[in-house]
């Protein structure tokens, strides 16, 4: 009997032991144990600690076990809304920072609450923000500002705090901007402008998706390749995180519960939501993701995570 490379190539890998951090979405063949094998998942979402309050258009930073929220708008006129960020420790939310202005709808990245970063945002009376602020883990700090003001630049899970990725945001942008740490540098526009234009990955290696119409493209380091699948429910003012350009999803935004799982190839429906979120903080790394709020009075907070598992494929 012919071996399982000889029929068919190397396009699935050959390896004589499975890969120690497999992606979901991922096949391989074990000569070792003579199997073909994958990783899939299917998310569960679960009720997470209440947070401090109901807010629409607040940020987040991290993921289900470490994050950080902050900004929002609580119903009253902009000198009411909160100031103070909290962060989130899997099970409860605790005060940590003021931010520098009252402030919603920023653009959002960071790790954990110790390494989040914010940009742009809703700043009344002057409109769209270009100000960037880097929390520390005791205080925010001003940085350098964006080269284009934009509000409602909902780029979760893009960068680590030093290294940020900033594309889109209202009205309708496609601006794409790289941050080093200290300033902002502009680099090749993403193909569909929107007002959130949801962001995963790293500069080399980003995964834009357009809310407003489901346009999802993969960012090389230099430009921009278009990908044939699409969001199945386009939708904006949601959230999304993953951990690299194959692994990736969207969930919430207008009035859709819908999750979506991007794996390398195309997009799949997950679970869905117990509740539909607008505006609401959320964010993601890796397989754990958090969203809290999204309307006046709703603090209630979900909590997703993908099983990842190794399933045998076939055998000999």
């Amino acid at each position: 009997m012919s071996s399982y490379n000889v029929i068919n190539g190397l396009k699935v890998r050959f390896l004589t032991a499975d890969p120690p951090s497999p992606e979901n979405g991922e096949v391989w063949y074990n000569s070792s144990s003579i199997r073909a094998q994958g990783i899939a998942g299917t998310g569960v979402w679960s009720s997470g600690g209440s947070a401090p309050a109901g807010l629409s258009g607040s940020s987040m930073a991290g993921n289900n076990t470490d994050a950080m929220q902050w900004g929002g708008d609580n119903g009253g006129g902009t000198p009411t809304w909160p100031r103070t960020s909290h962060h989130y420790n899997g099970t409860s939310w605790t005060g940590d920072g003021t931010i520098p202005t009252s402030v919603n709808n920023t653009g959002q990245a960071g790790v954990g609450h110790t390494t989040a970063i914010m940009w742009g945002g809703y700043n009344p009376p002057g409109g769209a923000a270009s100000v960037t602020n880097i929390f520390n883990g005791s205080s925010w700090t001003a940085s350098g500002n964006l080269n284009n003001a934009r509000q409602y630049a909902y780029s979760t899970g893009a960068g680590p705090q030093t290294a940020a990725v900033a594309i889109g945001g209202g009205p309708n942008q496609a601006v794409h901007e790289h941050f080093n740490g200290s300033s902002w540098t502009t680099k090749t526009s993403f193909p569909s402008g929107a007002n959130s234009v949801y962001a995963i990955g790293t500069q080399a290696a980003t995964l834009g998706v357009s809310g407003a119409n489901g346009t999802t493209a993969s960012w090389n380091g230099s430009s921009w390749t278009g990908i044939p699948s699409s969001l199945n429910n386009n939708r904006q003012y949601g959230a999304a995180g993953g951990s690299n350009t194959s692994s990736a999803y969207v969930f919430g935004g207008g009035s859709s519960t819908t999750v979506e799982l991007y794996n390398g190839t195309s997009w799949a429906t997950q679970p869905s939501m117990a509740r539909a979120r607008e505006s609401g903080g959320g964010s993601g790394i890796t397989s754990n993701a958090l969203i809290a709020g999204s309307t006046y009075g709703n603090s209630s907070v979900e909590e997703f995570t993908i099983p990842f598992g190794t399933a045998t494929i076939s055998s000999s």
